[in-house]
């Protein structure tokens, strides 16, 4: 076994032991970390509810949709014999997520590129850290010549996210967000391998969840048309977009079919327990997320402006913040058309900056595809102060926290700098990314010209 196989497996066994020694309790109502719709503690008012005959609407005891009541209610009740058995579907949500983004990066480190005017072919080597694939043979090789010396990026980019505190503390905490993580990177990694059923599945999954991963359909979506990063100087005939076309129709398709199976498998378990029709479900879950019904303080940018305005002012503050995710989503994608990967990772950003309960997970995500397009995002001007940023932020968020709602020695003020601060880091990574996209493209076409 070489060594990153087993530090993968460490990271595995390290949730279950941290889950085993009781490092959730200090985790379970940590709104940084869980989404007020999808903390473990929630999860387990609305199983016992459940369990009653009650709704598990009733009053606020649970917002999240009735299937991811009903896929962790045997592991909520294994945990009374078993303390760690909860952990276990975040568990194995974290391995298909790290699995996700080994194929993206081993996807990505096999593209090729034409160059105009050459009738065959080249194929760049490209570097995937510290080894390097020879496209023409398939071997892999290292820096020093010895075969599998050292990991290659895509198991570099498994490891880190196995292994990032917010990805560990999210798996630990019970939150939705690191099934819903792990339904985006399941989503891109499908579409690199054309894969539409599953692709779609994984993308109306992660919106039954929580509503906003839906704008992952049109990247996933020009994926499986044209492919991760387009291929250059490429003429498309009128067959080649006949069957683009025919591929994005079938996607939409797959997702419209996934939506009404995920509906009314909901409305059957409801309604099988005799409790309200489907509309009440969707008006208590996704109402609850576009209405941002619970203003707890959190790392996001609605509960400070909310509480301190008046309420009849609210409702537009909301849907103007709310707006935000879909505003910029026309612009981005005739801008990053050609690089579908690439606009889904800004839109982890957008997402992270603009829903009203961000948490470590959405850090999470972005963070780890951004490796994957380190050639282009070399040429980013404030690496250094956006890597300390981030720092600062996950050090000092959870001090400040504690320091206001449990020691009671600070106000809300100390909290939401921090959150501020967030935001404008993540709007800084939002105009570094892309300014170094476009540079790092209009520096290719320039090198297509000379040639």
């Amino acid at each position: 076994m070489r060594w990153w196989t087993a530090m993968a497996c460490a990271a595995v066994v390290l949730r279950m032991v941290l889950a085993w020694k009781g490092a959730p309790v200090w985790l379970k109502d940590r709104m940084d970390v869980s989404p007020p719709h999808g903390t473990l503690r929630r999860i387990q008012e609305g199983v016992a509810l459940w369990r009653l005959g009650h709704s598990p609407y009733l009053g606020s005891a649970w917002q999240g949709p009735p299937l991811l009541m009903v896929l962790l209610k045997p592991f909520l009740y294994l945990q009374s014999e078993f303390e760690w058995a909860y952990v276990i579907p975040y568990l194995l949500a974290d391995v298909i997520a790290s699995n996700a983004i080994r194929k993206l990066a081993k996807h990505l480190g096999k593209q090729t590129e034409t160059a105009e005017g050459n009738e065959e072919e080249m194929t760049r080597t490209v570097s995937s850290g510290w080894a390097l694939y020879d496209l023409k043979d398939g071997e892999e090789k290292t820096r020093y010549g010895a075969p599998h010396a050292y990991p290659s990026k895509e198991w570099l980019l498994a490891l880190w996210y196995l292994w990032n505190p917010c990805t560990l503390a999210t798996c630990l905490a019970g939150s939705v967000a690191g099934i819903e993580n792990a339904c985006v990177l399941g989503a891109l990694a499908a579409a690199v391998e054309n894969n539409v059923p599953l692709a779609s599945f994984f993308v109306i999954s992660a919106t039954y969840l929580s509503l906003h991963p839906i704008i992952y359909a049109l990247p996933v979506g020009v994926i499986l048309a044209r492919g991760a990063e387009k291929l250059l100087n490429k003429e498309e005939g009128g067959e080649v977009r006949e069957r683009k076309s025919r591929t994005v129709l079938n996607f939409l398709a797959w997702c419209l079919c996934w939506s009404l199976l995920f509906v009314g498998l909901s409305e059957c378990v409801l309604s099988s327990s005799g409790h309200r029709p489907s509309t009440h479900w969707m008006s208590q879950t996704y109402g609850f997320i576009l209405g941002v019904g619970d203003l707890s303080p959190n790392m996001g940018l609605y509960w400070y402006l909310l509480v301190e305005m008046f309420d009849d002012f609210r409702g537009l503050f909301t849907f103007a913040l709310q707006m935000g995710i879909v505003a910029l989503l026309p612009v981005l994608f005739l801008r990053l058309y050609e690089r579908p990967l690439f606009l889904a990772c800004v839109q982890a950003v957008i997402i992270s900056l603009f829903r009203p309960y961000p948490t470590f997970a959405d850090q999470a995500l972005y963070c780890t595809l951004l490796p994957l397009f380190s050639d282009q995002l070399s040429k980013m001007k404030h690496k250094v102060l956006l890597v300390n940023s981030f720092l600062w932020i996950d050090a000092l968020g959870p001090i400040f926290w504690y320091l206001w709602t449990c020691l009671g020695v600070a106000n809300a003020n100390f909290y939401y700098a921090v959150s501020m601060v967030y935001a404008c880091v993540q709007i800084l990574l939002l105009n570094d990314m892309i300014g170094a996209t476009i540079e790092y493209q209009r520096e290719i076409k320039d090198e297509k010209k000379d040639v």
